[in-house]
């Protein structure tokens, strides 16, 4: 926004204190010249000075923003004609790479001495490609980029070609990008004629970059925007401005080898052939030249982005399935398959001991036999094998299988499961067995069959598993004495299997419960410990 106390600036070439003007101020103080220009334009500042006119920026009170005025200072008629020329070109023009010009921006603008001529047209906010060279690239810009570039003046210069207008003046001063996009802008139309014109009456052209035919004065055609285009490219290009390279019969010596790429090496050749017959006779010939050297650096860059973003969404997307959703799915599966692995040989076991008929006998037979081998080999110590030893057994036996099912534990789920058993009846007979009372047997009795279950794993990894193990079941089981008001006599009857259904219930859940320890210890916690350790 154009600030209240903004100070003006007027525009008379002779004014003697031309700034600063107060900005309540409609005239000059000093020799009355209008500073509100058109009842629309405030000069604010003098940007400089070029050629035959004077540049300063002005706030346009319609638009409400700023834009520049090209003031005409050379009183003579090739002057204001080449002016004017400027304004109805530029009029006449509707293209981001051209400086944006309304119907009635150009106007006279009359002073005590003279009578001047204004200009006003979009400002365009961003360093020229000179700019560009000097600062960024004084060794000469990338090929890519200068390629972008190329590519959006041809599109420019195809709008000015078909409307019958030729540039006459380009150079890489009169190249603009727009800060906001890096869209390339063609600024100064000056110099610009109408294609047809016999003879050029006013000799205008840049040395370096003018063709040969211009700077002589002769009939100039299209083809003297592909030459001065193309002399702009090999000074972006290689650093030097066209007048530092030697001349010779058949045109600029400028080729260094490695340079470039040949293709754009040859396309650059022919646009600057001091034949004109020899050089693209068309921008849109140049345009499909263009299109044969590859993509542009915009569409390159988007395609390496994309990929770049898509091997990374891959990696991420892996490392997440590896690290993070295959060990939770593991752990998951595995707790399912204990649980009810334990809960199955719970109920087979029930099975065994007291379903009667055959079943119940050897059940009862085998009872028996253990009983007695056990006071042979333990002589003083009284323990009774009865049928709740079947129950106990099979509920490791499951327990065992889907521990090995779900990926811990020995290669063979059989011995996985018959270690199981042997260490949920070895727990079982010493509960049986001591002369304690229940609140020192229950916790020996689990932690026994914890320690069994935990050497199963990697060695390294026991000490973890029998700590996280011994955590989740001692606090789980915590908990439910909290909330639904178990005691360890609760536990012991469970233990005891004096409930049947309990008896169930006890040993899915310790599965479970050891199922989460051994779990969280095998596919997360050891791994990261045997990783950061």
């Amino acid at each position: 926004m154009q600030p209240l106390n903004a100070p003006h600036h007027c525009i008379n070439p002779h004014c003697p204190a031309p700034f600063p003007q107060p900005a309540h101020h409609r005239f000059c103080q000093r020799c009355g010249t209008a500073l509100l220009l058109r009842d629309r334009y405030l000069p604010r500042q003098r940007l400089g000075a070029g050629g035959f006119a004077t540049i300063y920026s002005v706030w346009d009170q319609q638009r409400q923003e700023e834009q520049v005025l090209k003031v005409l200072t050379e009183p003579s008629e090739k002057a204001l004609e080449l002016f004017a020329q400027e304004a109805i070109v530029l009029r006449s023009l509707s293209h981001p790479g051209i400086p944006r010009v309304d119907a009635d921006s150009f106007f006279e603008i009359s002073t005590p001495s003279q009578t001047l001529y204004g200009l006003v047209m979009e400002k365009i906010t961003g360093p020229t490609l000179e700019t560009v060279l000097l600062e960024q690239y004084p060794q000469g810009c990338p090929e890519a980029l200068v390629q972008d570039w190329m590519r959006q003046a041809v599109q420019i210069l195809r709008r000015l070609h078909r409307r019958h207008i030729i540039h006459r003046d380009i150079k890489p001063s009169n190249l603009m990008l727009r800060a906001e996009t890096g869209q390339l802008v063609l600024i100064d139309f000056g110099g610009a004629k109408q294609v047809g014109e016999a003879r050029d009456s006013t000799r205008l052209f840049s040395a370096g970059y003018s063709p040969p035919e211009q700077v002589v004065g002769g009939r100039v055609e299209p083809t003297a925007d592909i030459y001065a285009l193309g002399r702009t490219l090999v000074h972006l290009l290689t650093g030097e401005p066209p007048e530092h390279w030697p001349e010779t019969a058949r045109g600029l010596d400028w080729v260094q080898p490695g340079l470039i790429s040949p293709p754009l090496r040859a396309l650059l050749a022919e646009m600057i052939s001091p034949n004109v017959g020899d050089r693209p006779p068309s921008m849109a010939i140049v345009a499909r030249r263009l299109q044969q050297l590859g993509p542009p650096r915009w569409q390159i860059q988007l395609r390496e982005q994309g990929q770049r973003l898509r091997r990374q969404i891959q990696r991420k997307t892996r490392a997440l399935w590896r690290r993070g959703i295959v060990p939770l799915y593991r752990a998951s599966r595995q707790t399912v398959e204990q649980g009810v692995g334990a809960s199955g040989g719970a109920i087979a076991g029930f099975l065994l001991g007291y379903g009667g008929g055959k079943v119940e006998q050897i059940g009862a037979r085998g009872a028996a036999a253990l009983t007695d081998w056990l006071q042979e080999q333990l002589p003083g110590v009284m323990v009774t094998v009865d049928e709740r030893f079947w129950v106990v057994m099979l509920a490791g036996f499951g327990t065992g299988y889907g521990m090995a099912w779900g990926g811990l534990g020995w290669r063979s789920p059989l011995a996985t499961a018959l270690a199981g058993a042997l260490s949920y009846g070895l727990g079982w007979l010493f509960w049986a067995g001591m002369p304690y009372s229940i609140d020192l047997r229950l916790p020996l009795c689990l932690g026994l069959i914890l320690l069994f279950f935990v050497c199963l794993g990697r060695r390294e990894d026991v000490g973890l598993g029998l700590g996280m193990s011994g955590a989740i079941v001692l606090g789980g089981m915590g908990l439910m004495a909290k909330y639904w008001g178990l005691t360890v006599q609760d536990w012991g009857a469970m233990v005891d299997l004096e409930d049947v259904m309990l008896s169930y219930g006890f040993w899915a859940i310790f599965a479970l419960l050891i199922s989460i320890g051994s779990s969280l210890t095998s596919h997360i916690i050891a791994p990261l410990w045997r990783r950061y350790r």
